[in-house]
């Protein structure tokens, strides 16, 4: 096999004399000194790695960007979410949606992409399960590989991240993944085996945890053995941000980053190995001619086209938007909505407030937003008389008080609170700095704090005096990351149970009198991080009131429309769900509007799935994640018959929560299966299964042939079956085909290709697939890659991984 030219030999375990094929790069190494090299290697900000001016080395400015540039660089287009994106199924538009994404982060003076995350969906509780591309490896390699094209296509970086078995988030920062050669490779990394091979990504990101008792970061094995020698990938590899635990081990190991800032190992702490001859310096020079070369083709860009400017790409939004979401149910055929005008009751937390993307480094702080009645409003075309009630709350967050129904005073009556800040968490000593601030929000980057570099330890204090205008039943509300407590005359009334990485709503609820003042203090101890955050508002929660009003609402009008869901508090990196059910007032509200209601339709905003134990109580139930800005639209669009629905899941539905695969670091349980698989080798039937969506229209299969082409260099089987449409509207179909080998003790099927295919109303087509070997192969042990072919599989083509509509058996020695 033709070794990479930038790879580490297996013999010497150095890169090769002559790492870089581009002579520039040659010349420009030889031209650095060793802490220069070194600088390369690093941070020297939470989202930026240093240039060289004096050779015209340009530096990495990142920004994380899965379905839009990050919040923290300012507002942007909200695309979808990935999730989303896989559940099109649509790779055309995948591209589309990266090409538009990649033109916004140049106009902006970003060239790197922390993106795609492609990390398996293994429980649906995972809290960045709404920034994978689902639960299945070849799935998440069709979408992500043209993901990676689209923003590569603009001379925008993608970093491909994260490796390896970062598959959950509580305990990410230690957890150590036991999993077999086999799985690891078939399962866990054939999709980023299949990404670095169809798209060439410029980077790879190395994960958090620990794979079979080494830190991803320093793991030989995996990142140099596998992925640059192997795979012969030609990029560099960058830690995830504080995921390198040392100099010597990692370098060695091909990491070739260490983000963020240099406050870790690759720093002086590398150099000095180099000088004391602990590290070889050819080590260095391979990094360094990696980053170099993608700095090179990124700097060969051209500037973006003034048209580009302000351009908010809602079109492309609302196009992916339409085809992401999922049609679960739909009994009687209450959708679409059509004809004579109908009396319509849009109800729930999620009608009038739109939830576009999740939290952590995946959300975005989107240009605008358009809610579902927005969206219902903009297309109500047929006049239908159109009504909301709210139902109840999402989080405390949807029900701050106006301003003028509270005041807040400290010394003398000023207004506002008196601020204290320390350069400890434990509010040592004498603050750094005291003030009066009327409100408490902020966000701080420990590198551009006015306090200094606060990386080490910060805390916070603000104290007033409240009073309310009216009595009630309020909550207390810090939207932080950290840990707050709150007190009230002297009394904590709240006390976060951890130290969170991410910042969520941490509240109480308390009763308050009118008019009595209330000595009020809320304390803030910073997390150790990248940014702190913390934000505290009061709120009303009301919630009989609103309940009695939404029940009344719906047993007067024809259609109920309920509009529930989650938010970037309940799905966010840096924690797991507890629980896939909805929120308790949610599905108290869904049970006081279905019991009144003749027609129930359930609108769901989620990063991932929630449980259906509900799913018979309504008539339809419409899946529509986070689905970027435009997603009111797209979802009213679906509701009034404007766009037939054609979106298929990318993650499995349990009927329940005790159905789910064991959530634990054992990856080779039930023979590595996760998913769709686990529920077939478990004996598990889902709710809705992988790969499972209705249309407006209906699909008919028939004819299935197999027939093998061969030539002199290559083997492939040609799968062919007739398509119908039988309804009466125009409409699309995802037709998936699997695989299934039958030589194995363990028999589960495995996707291996999926078509999007348009269909005429009352017409059919002939649909074409064509296997290679690879599509075939399984990870071979003996020989390190994906060449090893079973004699007998059967092909199996259908409508989702339990629709399986026609299925035939293949020989490979003598197949017809």
């Amino acid at each position: 096999m033709e070794k990479s030219v930038f790879s580490i030999s297996q013999e010497s375990d150095l890169p090769p004399d002559k790492p870089a094929k581009i002579q520039d790069i040659e010349s420009i190494v030889s031209q650095m000194t060793l802490d220069e090299k070194i600088q390369q290697l690093g941070g020297d900000s939470v989202l930026t790695t240093p240039g060289l001016q004096r050779l015209n080395i340009p530096p990495f400015n990142m920004s994380d960007g899965p379905s839009g540039i990050s919040k923290y660089k300012g507002k942007a287009t909200c695309f979808p979410s990935t999730l989303s994106l896989a559940s099109t199924w649509d790779t055309a538009l995948t591209f589309k949606m990266a090409e538009a994404l990649a033109k916004e982060f140049k106009d902006q003076g970003i060239l790197v992409a922390l993106a795609p995350c492609i990390n398996l969906v293994r429980d649906p509780r995972w809290g960045r399960s709404f920034e994978s591309m689902g639960e299945d490896p070849f799935l998440a390699s069709a979408i992500a590989s043209h993901y990676i094209e689209g923003v590569q296509s603009q001379k925008v970086i993608a970093i491909l991240k994260h490796l390896a078995c970062n598959n959950q988030e509580n305990g990410r920062h230690s957890d150590n993944v036991a999993v077999s050669e086999q799985i690891l490779h078939d399962i866990y990394l054939r999709h980023f085996h299949d990404c670095v091979k169809q798209a060439k990504p410029w980077a790879i990101m190395s994960a958090y945890n620990q794979t079979n008792g080494m830190f991803c970061s320093e793991n030989k094995a995996l990142l140099r053995e596998i992925v640059k020698e192997n795979w012969q990938f030609e990029g560099f590899i960058v830690s995830d941000w504080g995921a390198c635990h040392s100099a010597k081990e990692s370098i060695e190991a091909g990491l070739d980053i260490e983000m963020p800032a240099p406050v870790g190992y690759y720093n002086e702490k590398l150099a000095e190995l180099v000088r004391n001859g602990d590290v070889d310096i050819r080590l260095i020079d391979d990094a360094v001619s990696r980053i170099l070369a993608a700095k090179l083709w990124m700097q060969s860009a051209e500037p973006i086209s003034s048209d580009q400017s302000n351009d908010n790409h809602s079109e492309i939004n609302l196009e992916i938007a339409e085809n992401a979401c999922v049609l679960l149910k739909n009994e009687s055929n209450v959708l679409p909505i059509t004809g004579s005008p109908k009396k319509i009751a849009v109800i729930g937390p999620l009608a009038d407030a739109a939830s576009p993307s999740g939290g952590g480094s995946g959300e975005v702080d989107p240009f605008y937003t358009v809610s579902i009645l927005d969206g219902l409003i903009n297309h109500n075309s047929d006049k239908h008389h159109l009504s909301f009630a709210k139902g109840c709350f999402l989080n405390p967050d949807q029900c701050r008080l106006a301003d003028e129904d509270f005041a807040i005073r400290h010394d003398s009556h000023k207004p506002g609170f008196k601020a204290e800040f320390y350069g400890n968490e434990v509010f040592s000593g004498t603050p750094l700095q005291t003030m009066p601030e009327e409100k408490i929000s902020h966000c701080w980057y420990p590198d551009t704090s006015e306090f200094g570099n606060i990386r080490s330890g910060f805390s916070a204090r603000w104290a007033g005096v409240l009073q309310l205008k009216n009595p009630g039943r309020f909550v207390l509300c810090a939207i932080a990351n950290g840990t707050v407590r709150m007190l009230i005359d002297d009394q904590v009334v709240f006390e976060s149970a951890q130290r969170l990485e991410q910042p969520v709503p941490q509240y109480t609820e308390i009763s308050l009198f009118a008019d009595k003042p209330y000595e009020i203090m809320i304390e803030y101890q910073a997390a150790g991080g990248f940014k702190y955050e913390i934000e505290f508002f009061i709120a009303d929660f009301d919630r009989e009131n609103r309940m009695v009003e939404a029940r009344a609402l719906a047993g007067e009008s024809e259609i109920s429309i309920l509009c529930l869901g989650t938010d970037r508090f309940t799905e966010s990196e840096a924690f797991d769900r507890n629980s896939l059910a909805l929120p308790q007032e949610q599905l108290d509200l869904l049970r006081t509007v279905s019991e009144v209601s003749r027609n129930t339709v359930v609108i769901l905003q989620t990063g991932s799935i929630v449980l259906m134990d509900w799913h018979r109580q309504v008539q339809g139930i419409l899946q529509g994640w986070y689905n970027g800005q435009e997603s009111g639209n797209a979802i009213a669009k679906i509701i009034f018959g404007k766009f037939n629905p054609c979106g298929k899941l990318p993650i499995s539905i349990p009927e329940k929560e005790a159905d789910l695969s064991p959530y634990d670091n054992n990856y080779d349980r039930f023979g590595g299966a996760i998913g769709y698989r686990y529920y077939e080798v478990a004996g598990i039937k889902p709710l809705y299964a992988f790969g499972y969506g209705l249309s407006y229209s209906q699909f008919e299969y028939s004819d299935i042939g197999l027939q093998q082409l061969s030539t002199d260099f290559k083997r492939e089987l040609l799968v062919s079956f007739t398509l119908a449409n039988t309804g009466d509207l125009d409409g699309s179909e995802i037709v998936q085909l699997y695989i299934r080998r039958l030589d194995q003790a363990v028999q589960y099927k495995d996707l291996r290709s999926f078509k999007k295919v348009g269909v005429k109303a009352k017409s059919s087509v002939k649909v074409q697939f064509v296997l290679t070997d690879h599509d075939l192969a399984y990870y071979n042990p003996r020989k390190k890659d994906y060449s090893e072919l079973a004699e007998k599989y059967s092909i199996l083509i259908g409508r989702s991984s339990l629709d399986i509509r026609l299925e035939r058996e293949w020989e490979i020695s003598n197949a017809q």
